[in-house]
């Protein structure tokens, strides 16, 4: 689900440097609840302030509001530009896999938290 190139290159709506927080600094939307990704995010709260958007960890807009119009990501969107910070948080653990989870922040002017598959690059001696 990696955005085409034009989309991956296009600025902000809003830039990092111009936003105004009014609310909780980072953002987190999930409807499809995993006991680790919850959990991650749940500690997460512990030390920032995150607003939680779907159906996981209690809501600061409901899922008629995100489904509104058929039009999920672009409400996803306009959520995530409200704040500084975007959970980015995997739903699956492949290696070198990562999905438009990495990428929506950048398209919002945030900041990505991420929570993905990691590897370190083993150089063998020829």
């Amino acid at each position: 689900n990696v955005p085409r190139r034009a989309v991956m290159l296009a600025s902000p709506p809003v830039r990092f440097e111009k936003k105004v927080l009014t609310g909780a600094p980072v953002a987190y939307t999930s409807s499809n609840c995993r006991p680790t990704r919850d959990a991650d995010v749940r500690e997460l709260r512990r030390h920032v302030g995150v607003a939680s958007y779907g159906r996981c960890l209690g809501t600061s807009v409901s899922d008629a509001a995100l489904d509104a119009n058929r039009r999920v990501a672009n409400n996803k969107l306009a959520l995530e530009q409200r704040h500084l910070f975007v959970v980015a948080h995997e739903g699956t653990s492949e290696p070198y896999y990562w999905s438009e989870k990495l990428w929506d922040p950048y398209r919002a002017g945030t900041v990505p938290v991420y929570f993905g598959q990691h590897r370190e690059l083993h150089l063998e001696k020829l």
